[in-house]
This record gives structure tokens, C-alpha cells and sequence, in this order.
């Protein structure tokens, strides 16, 4: 007879305490439930049952084996009224073929036609040398213009492309309250917050149903095109639309900007990188990609240290077991790109320091496996039929922005940074900089000291 309990261990805390602990700190909690529990481990939150899975095989059997078992959680529930029924909210069936619809766009060979989008914008940044900016605010603009543009072609008119932004910036800033319940509810009544989202939404539906029609009389190779063309009615259109910008914006900001605040606090890191950019025969272009190892490596690291995506939720649809442990349908599972990230069981006694060169191998080549650890250690775009669609899009521009950043300015961060975990991983509030040209401190690199061992 098993004297096995019907739950995993987990925190002694009850229900009202776990939501107050979650609504406190919820990076501090997961941590702490997982360095207490670091298999699997059960808590009640509120009136729900949940499961924070943090060992990276049942990370694996949670997000792969058990795909058709489990759905998305409630925070892409509560996302659907703010952005409709695409691809980063719905499920099952619909999911999968609109996934198939898309599969095409975010093929390697369309990916990189962007690449020299991405460096144009990098370049045009708006910073000048002594002046101070929002490093956070300013990676936000860059990655709307490169989403937007993107989805809508580089021949649309500007006016309309401005429109665009402008509406979906109001969007953004809705979207990033959506990790809280109270927000969703706010939406549901009419409130100003009501009134803000709708009003947005309908001036972009009327610039996109104006852009929509532009493109059915001329179809072009944009993204925009590309969704005409899928099969996919109107409505499902915006919805994808609403569904790529916030995405592919939002996480990519947060990524670039986690990345050169720990340039701005990592000189040594900062000024390895600088030696790979200024190797370049000038500034980083599209082609430069293979060559820009240790660039590569500093975003990885940046996302292992600060994924934006830094939980990743799903609801059984039915009962299912996870390491042996009875799992009822209806239960959330938890997983956590930032506590898995940064356990030292997988990442070694330097778990928590900012070390680039782990991705790096003798060669001074970047590896994904270099570091050591399990596969399922590393899950920052998620994993198995729902990891991010726009996995390459993403590590194309956030590596083309920083290299392109790095040839041309240092950053001097002037204000404390913390974390602001909301639907993404946020930081608190403005990052605040001083920027520098490099165009008189760049010099002949010193080639040999980029394989050599340090951080």
C-alpha cells in the first residue's frame, strides 16, 4: 500500500498567502518554492491548484510529451479580448493550422530579408553623443518600427504606417497590463481603460481594413501579403496582425534591453564585444551573422539571466500524471524559464554571473550545448509545438541590433534597473543613459583575445 500524499510536497503557505506572495514577488517566490521543491511542487493559489515544474525533464514532459493534454493557461485566456484569436492565444485545432499558415513567413531563407530592415533602423537610432535617453523606451520604438514594417512593407504610406504604430503603442500599453485579473475585469465594464482599448483598436482596424485593401489590389513579398494569401478570413487576419506586433515587439525590447543595461554593468563583457564589432570591415551587415559569435553569446546569456517570457502556464484538460504525481484535469502547470535558467544544478556554482563565454566553444564559436547543461535547461522561446514561431526573427534582430548598437555607442546607465515581471519581464521603469560615440575610441581590434577564456 502506497503512502504516497494525492499532492507533491510544496510551501506551507495557504491559498490567500500563495496569491499575496505571488502579487509580491513572484520571481522570489518561484524561486524559493523550487529551491525547497526542485522536481515538482504543488501550492494552492486562491481556488486553484497549481504545479510549479521545475525539473528540466518534466519541464520536457510538460510543454512536449503532454502537448495535447494541457492548453494554454489563463493569462492568454485573459489576452484574447486585447488580441483576438491568433496564434499567441488560441488552441488545438485552429492553432495548428494557422501555425501552418504562418510556418512559410519565419522560414531561415524569409527571415534573413530582413536582416538589412533590422540594421537600417538599428542604425537610424535618434541618439546623439552626450546626451541622455530611455534606453528601455528607445528599444521599444526600434523594435515597433522593425515589427511594423515588416508586416506591412516598406512601400505603405508613411502616414498610415505612423497611424499604425501610434495605435498599436496603445495597445502595447494595455497588453502589458494584462498580467493582472483586475485588468481583464476592467476591460469587461466600461471603464477608461474600456474606452482606451476600443478606441484603439478601432482607429488600427480602420488603417489595417485601408492597408488590407492596398494589398489585395497589389500583393507584394511582406507579411501583410503573405496572410492574404494563407486562406485565412479578414477577421483572422487582424487577429494574427494584433498577435505579431505586440509579440515580436514587446519581447524583443525587453530582450535588447536587459542585454545593454548588463553591458552597461559588465565592462569587461562590453568591451569584448566591442572588439568583435570593430573587426567587422565596417558597420555589421546582414552577412556579418556567422561571424558574430561572442554577440550571439551575450544575448543568450542575457535571456538565460532575464527571459522575457519568464513563466510559461498551462491547464490540464484532463487528468494526467507528471513524475508520478496524479494531476487533475482543470489544474494549472507552471514552468519558469527564470528559475530553471539560473539553478545551479545545471549552470554550476556561477549559475547567477553574467558570463557570456559558457556559449562559447574552444574555437571561440558559439554552442548552444556549451554550457553544459541539460537540453531542457534552456527554454527562453518556450518548447515543443508551441515554442515562438519567431524563434529566428527574434535571434536575428536582437544579434543585428546589438552588434549594430555596440560598433557605434557605449551606454552609460545612470539609475538603478530591477525587474517588473507583468505578461513579459519588464524592467521597473525607465533605464536611464548617458550615450557615447565610439567613432574616436574604435581601434585596431586585438583578434587573438576574442578566443581567449574569460567572460
Amino acid at each position: 500500500m502506497s503512502d504516497r500524499r494525492p499532492y507533491p510536497p510544496g510551501p506551507a503557505m495557504g491559498p490567500l498567502k500563495a496569491y499575496r506572495a505571488r502579487r509580491k514577488d513572484i520571481l522570489g517566490m518561484l524561486t524559493s518554492v523550487a529551491a525547497d521543491h526542485p522536481r515538482v511542487a504543488h501550492l494552492r493559489v486562491l481556488n486553484e491548484s497549481v504545479y510549479l515544474v521545475s525539473d528540466p525533464d518534466l519541464v520536457h514532459e510538460a510543454l512536449v510529451v503532454r502537448s495535447r493534454s494541457v492548453r494554454k493557461g489563463s493569462g492568454f485566456e485573459r489576452a484574447i479580448p486585447f488580441l483576438g484569436e491568433g496564434l499567441f492565444t488560441n488552441d488545438g485545432e485552429v492553432h495548428k493550422r494557422h501555425r501552418r499558415a504562418l510556418q512559410p513567413a519565419f522560414h531561415r531563407a524569409r527571415i534573413a530579408e530582413y536582416g538589412q530592415l533590422m540594421i537600417d533602423i538599428a542604425r537610424g537610432l535618434p541618439w546623439h553623443d552626450g546626451e541622455q535617453v530611455d534606453v528601455a523606451e528607445s528599444m521599444g520604438r526600434l523594435t515597433l518600427s522593425v515589427a511594423t514594417q515588416a508586416l506591412f512593407g516598406s512601400d505603405i504610406d508613411d502616414a498610415d504606417v505612423i497611424e499604425a504604430r501610434e495605435a498599436l503603442h496603445e495597445f502595447v500599453s494595455i497588453f502589458q497590463r494584462l498580467g493582472s485579473p483586475h485588468v481583464a475585469l476592467l476591460l469587461r465594464m466600461p471603464t477608461p481603460l474600456r474606452r482606451r482599448f476600443e478606441a484603439s483598436r478601432i482607429r488600427f482596424d480602420t488603417v489595417l481594413n485601408r492597408l488590407v485593401e492596398q494589398r489585395r489590389a497589389a500583393l507584394t513579398d511582406d507579411f501583410l501579403s503573405m496572410l492574404l494569401q494563407s486562406g485565412m478570413t479578414d477577421s483572422e487576419i487582424f487577429d494574427e496582425v494584433r498577435t505579431f506586433v505586440p509579440a515580436s515587439h514587446e519581447t524583443t525590447a525587453n530582450a535588447l534591453t536587459w542585454t545593454l543595461w548588463l553591458l552597461d554593468q559588465h565592462p569587461e563583457v562590453r568591451e569584448r564585444l566591442h572588439r568583435e564589432v570593430d573587426a567587422l570591415p565596417g558597420l555589421p551587415e546582414a552577412d556579418d551573422m556567422p561571424r558574430l559569435h561572442y554577440t550571439r553569446a551575450v544575448i543568450a546569456e542575457s535571456m538565460r539571466l532575464y527571459p522575457p517570457i519568464y513563466v510559461i502556464g498551462r491547464r490540464a484538460q484532463e487528468d494526467l500524471t507528471v513524475d508520478g504525481w496524479p494531476i487533475a484535469a482543470g489544474a494549472r502547470l507552471i514552468t519558469s524559464p527564470w528559475v530553471t535558467h539560473r539553478d545551479p544544478r545545471w549552470w554550476g556554482d556561477d549559475a547567477l554571473e553574467y558570463r557570456p563565454g559558457r556559449w562559447l566553444d574552444d574555437a571561440g564559436e558559439f554552442s548552444q550545448d556549451r554550457p553544459g547543461q541539460p537540453r531542457m535547461a534552456y527554454f527562453p522561446f518556450g518548447m515543443g509545438p508551441r515554442v515562438c514561431i519567431g524563434e529566428g526573427f527574434a535571434w536575428m534582430e536582437t544579434i543585428l541590433v546589438v552588434a549594430t548598437i555596440a560598433r557605434q555607442w557605449r551606454t552609460q546607465v545612470l539609475n538603478e534597473v530591477k525587474p517588473l515581471p507583468g505578461p513579459m519581464l519588464r524592467t521597473d521603469g525607465p533605464v536611464q543613459a548617458l550615450i557615447h560615440s565610439r567613432t574616436a575610441e574604435r581601434r585596431a581590434p586585438d583578434a587573438g583575445s576574442l578566443t581567449a577564456p574569460g567572460r
